[in-house]
């Protein structure tokens, strides 16, 4: 019977693994014997469990580990053990450090400090601490806590800083921390007034224009005074081109990348640690790198007028069972099926279990962090389908307190399988989730074509049949949101191909004047719809990825941003700029709400134009090969095509093929 042991299921009732003969099954609660029934290998507990007292089972003289399994997903266990997050961790001062741990079901916890093994002392709750004096900042130091006949040793889930690799947590002094925060110099008042520019730290750092220590790293996101060619590149060129938000894609420690000698490649989407930044960005050898040079990247865009958002992956893990938090307390932190398997809707081999009273305040208490720690203005959840919508809005609540224009937005997929429709951070739900943006594939579709049938054009492609569809994506689909604002409005993201290279696969015989306009027009789709428009780094020059579909792990030379491209594009990057300032300049193309939106747009069929009129504005999109001339009467304002501004025009006007033009009404 070595391998006889007890679950708990998620009724409190207790299962044997294995058959056995129940007249030899002793249990005990403090010593004293408990009384229970057996049928199957299901025991019934005569007296409801204590689940704050441990229960010790014993097989004739052999004592069988009682394993608490989805017990962790009852209310009444997390009322038991439930922590409270700013209480945990290492708390330094320089004649000692104290240390806490929340591990419930531990019969012991231990901090190693080097080669020192330190017991800790047992508080309530499942928690565990202990001061150790002496100077400690740098130190490194990792948790091991005892079950019944297995041994964990784990990284604090707390910590503020990590040794490389996630090798071991390090005391740091919070007094150190950068604090120098600046408030944005450019107002923002409303989501509908974003302009969001989505950017990978190593992509954007990579090129040899940067100097050899900066490369891949945070600091080489600000590095000024750039220039290629007398071209403005690096942080000087966002400076330039006027978008409102700038979303880093995962910053956050990642697993696949080797943080002492990153030759590997990844976008982040495999978190290892939540509580500290990924060392692959940063000064490996200082643990003070990890909260500084981020802090110091959102006070420098501050400065520029650019806001920071960070994109959070919430929704899964690089391994599940080296997380930290299921090493702590197994089973609590993730979904698992009605057979006991575990859930993954995510497809990365975990699903959080995000809805569970402690992730919840876990995700929460990051949240906060963020914010607090390097003063960011905004999160972009991974797959925020597979997180409970009241995790979003608890999330929402407390970051709003903190800065009134936090701008949170996700993936609003349905992909579990295991939770309720109703209780998913779904785009089916946003109707009890109206303060958060969705990005919309209802625009992106059909506009671009299904990003999963590569082949298959849209309507910028000239497909006609998609011309309602897009109608009702430029209106950021009324249908389905409850504010324009709710709708993320994209042709292109770090995901599938670039524009560039879907235009180049459908497009005219590879005539580069053909892809560059069709590329344009995109971009105008993009800006002059309602909704938030939100663009991918480099589609403003025509970024290629050399056709891969999916780089997620492809090498720098297919993911870096290559500047030359900026340089041979630089008309495009003038054209993009432009249709940024138009959308400041008119709050037509920025509608707050539907009844705006329902009164003020309306659209025209002409031949395979699509003509858009909102306020005061007439756009004729052309995505066909022949030019289309429009007759009007009277005299109209051409405000916007390309190469000509603020004419006057009378009786008609001409749009090229695969371009548009904006009129503005007289008067």
């Amino acid at each position: 019977m070595n391998s006889l042991c007890l679950y708990f299921d998620s009724e409190q009732r207790m299962v044997a693994s294995d058959t056995c003969d129940f007249s030899r099954l002793r249990l005990y609660v403090n010593g004293k014997k408990i009384a229970y029934s057996a049928k199957g290998k299901k025991i019934s507990l005569k007296k409801k469990p204590d689940l704050s007292k441990r229960i010790r089972a014993f097989y004739d003289e052999q004592e069988i580990e009682v394993v608490y399994r989805f017990i962790t997903h009852k209310k009444a266990f997390e009322k038991v053990f439930r922590f409270e997050p700013e209480r945990l961790g290492s708390f330094y001062e320089p004649h000692s450090t104290l240390f806490r741990v929340w591990a419930p079901l531990a019969v012991r916890a231990e901090v190693l400090i080097g080669e020192e093994i330190l017991v800790m002392d047992e508080e309530e709750n499942g928690t565990f601490s202990l001061e150790v004096p002496g100077d400690l900042e740098g130190k490194q130091y990792l948790y091991r806590v005892y079950r019944f006949n297995s041994v964990e040793t784990t990284v604090d889930p707390f910590a503020w800083s990590s040794a490389k690799n996630g090798e071991a947590s390090v005391v740091v002094d919070k007094r150190k921390f950068f604090h120098s925060f600046v408030r944005p110099t450019t107002p923002f008042t409303h989501p509908q007034d974003a302009v969001i520019y989505e950017l990978h730290v190593r992509d954007f750092t990579s090129d040899t224009t940067l100097p050899k220590s900066k490369r891949g790293k945070l600091k080489g996101l600000i590095e000024k005074g750039m220039r290629l060619e007398e071209h403005t590149v690096g942080f000087d060129y966002l400076k330039e081109l006027g978008f409102t938000h700038l979303q880093l894609l995962p910053v956050f420690d990642f697993k696949t990348v080797n943080e002492e000698d990153p030759k590997e490649y990844n976008w982040g989407y495999d978190p290892e640690q939540y509580n500290v930044v990924e060392g692959s960005y940063v000064d490996i050898n200082d643990p003070y790198s990890r909260i500084n040079d981020l802090a110091e990247a959102v006070a420098e865009f501050h400065a520029a007028g650019i806001r920071v958002t960070l994109d959070v992956v919430f929704n899964h893990v690089y391994s599940r069972k080296d997380f930290s938090l299921q090493k702590l307390l197994p089973y609590a932190f993730f979904r698992y099926d009605s057979k006991g398997k575990p859930a993954d809707g995510s497809f990365c081999g975990s699903e959080c279990r995000t809805n569970s009273l402690f992730f919840r305040e876990y995700i929460v208490h990051m949240c906060n962090r963020y914010v607090d720690l390097f003063d960011i203005d905004g999160l972009r959840f991974d797959l925020m389908g597979l997180i409970d919508a009241d995790t979003i809005r608890l999330i929402y609540q407390q970051l709003v307190t903190r800065k009134r224009d936090i701008l949170l937005y996700g993936e609003g997929w349905k992909m579990s399988r295991v939770m309720p429709d109703k209780a998913m951070a779904t785009m089916e739900n946003c109707g009890s989730l109206e303060l958060i943006s969705f990005f919309n594939d209802r625009f992106r579709n059909p506009l671009r074509g299904p990003s999963f049938e590569h082949e298959k054009p849209g309507f910028i492609f000239n497909e006609q049949n998609l011309r309602e569809e897009t109608k009702a994506g430029m209106m950021a689909n009324p249908e389905l949101f409850v504010l324009p604002s709710q709708a993320i409005q994209y042709v292109e993201c770090h995901d599938n191909r670039t524009f560039y290279d879907k235009a180049k696969l459908l497009s005219c015989d590879g005539d580069p004047e053909q892809i560059k306009a069709v590329c344009k027009l995109a971009l105008g789709f993009v800006m002059l719809s309602q909704g938030i428009p939100f663009i991918h780094a480099g589609q403003e020059f025509l970024r290629s990825k050399k056709g891969v579909e999916n780089s997620y792990n492809a090498p720098d030379n297919i993911n870096r941003i290559d500047w030359l491209d900026r340089i041979r594009n630089d008309d495009v990057v003038d054209f993009f700029k432009e249709l940024i300032a138009l959308r400041r300049e008119y709050p037509e193309l920025r509608l707050k709400t539907y009844k705006e939106i329902l009164q003020s747009v309306s659209f025209e069929d002409y031949y395979e134009m699509l003509i858009y009129r909102t306020g005061r504005l007439s756009v004729f999109f052309n995505p066909c090969a022949f030019n289309h001339i429009y007759p009007f009467e009277g005299k109209r304002k051409l405000i916007f095509q390309d190469g000509r501004r603020n004419e006057i025009l009378g009786n008609a006007v001409e749009v090229p093929c695969y371009s548009f033009v904006i009129l503005e009404d007289e008067g």
